[in-house]
C-alpha cells in the first residue's frame, strides 16, 4: 500500500504543469522600462509594480505606460443632515506595453475604488480624499500586476 502511494505521488509530480509566476528557473522576473508618472496615483502604481517587475533602462525591455484618471462620487443620497458625507474615489488606469520601437503591443484598462468621508473641515476632507486616492491606486497596482503577469506569460487578458 505504501509503495503504491509513493509510486502514484512520483507519477503525479512528473505530470505537473505548474510554472513559476516570476519566470523560469533560469530567468528572473521581466524587467520593464517605466514612463514618467504624471500624478500621485501613477507614482504609487509604478512604485508598487517595481517590486514585481524591476525597473529597466534597457531599450530591449518593454516600456510600461500607465495613465490614470480619478473620479469622486457621493455614496449615499439623503435629505437628512449629517456631519459627514460618505464618498468614493475611483482611480482608472489605461495600461500599455510598448516594444523598443515605441509600438504598443498590449493595452488594457483597470479600475479600483476606495471609500472615505468628508465633513465641514476642509483640511481633513482634503487629506481623506488624498489618502483614498492612494489606497485606490495601491489596489489598482495589484490588479495591474496580475494582468501584466498574464500578458507577459502569453495569456492576454
Amino acid at each position: 500500500m505504501l509503495g503504491a502511494a509513493v509510486a502514484a505521488a512520483a507519477m503525479l509530480s512528473a505530470c505537473s504543469g505548474l510554472t513559476p509566476v516570476f519566470g523560469t528557473a533560469n530567468k528572473g522576473p521581466q524587467a520593464l522600462r517605466q514612463s514618467v508618472p504624471a500624478s500621485v496615483a501613477e507614482q504609487v502604481i509604478y512604485q508598487s509594480l517595481a517590486v514585481s517587475f524591476p525597473v529597466s533602462r534597457s531599450d530591449a525591455d518593454p516600456e510600461l505606460r500607465v495613465t490614470t484618471s480619478t473620479a469622486e462620487r457621493t455614496l449615499t443620497m439623503s435629505n437628512v443632515s449629517r456631519p459627514t458625507v460618505q464618498r468614493e474615489m475611483v482611480v482608472t488606469a489605461i495600461v500599455q506595453l510598448a516594444d523598443s520601437t515605441g509600438k504598443v503591443t498590449q493595452s488594457f484598462s483597470r479600475s479600483a475604488a476606495a471609500s472615505f468621508e468628508t465633513d465641514s473641515q476642509s483640511f481633513a476632507s482634503d487629506e481623506a480624499r488624498r489618502e483614498a486616492t492612494e489606497r485606490a491606486a495601491r489596489a489598482l497596482a495589484e490588479t495591474i500586476r496580475l494582468s501584466l503577469l498574464a500578458v507577459l506569460s502569453g495569456n492576454p487578458g
